[in-house]
């Protein structure tokens, strides 16, 4: 086994995606988890807050869910026909 004494370590940071609206970050990783929160509107957020490197971890199939799936900013019960 060889090593590159070359490397360095570099710091990482991990907000919340509610944390980070508004702000831009050169590389972003967006971690797809077992949870109803995520729909199309969460992920474009977390995408578009990239500058340069996006990576998104998690399966094709919770990708897909999330892209398919409508966000819920867009079914309001406002009462108005009453």
């Amino acid at each position: 086994m060889q090593f590159n004494h070359k490397l360095s370590l570099i710091n990482g940071y991990c907000i919340t995606l509610h944390k980070a609206q508004g702000s831009q970050f050169k590389r972003v990783i967006v971690a797809l988890d077992k949870t109803k929160m995520i729909d199309r509107a969460w992920l474009y957020t977390a995408i578009t807050r990239a500058e340069i490197e996006l990576h998104i971890v998690g399966s094709q199939a919770k990708l897909e869910q999330a892209i398919q799936s409508l966000s819920t900013h867009h079914q309001r019960n406002t009462h108005l026909a009453n």
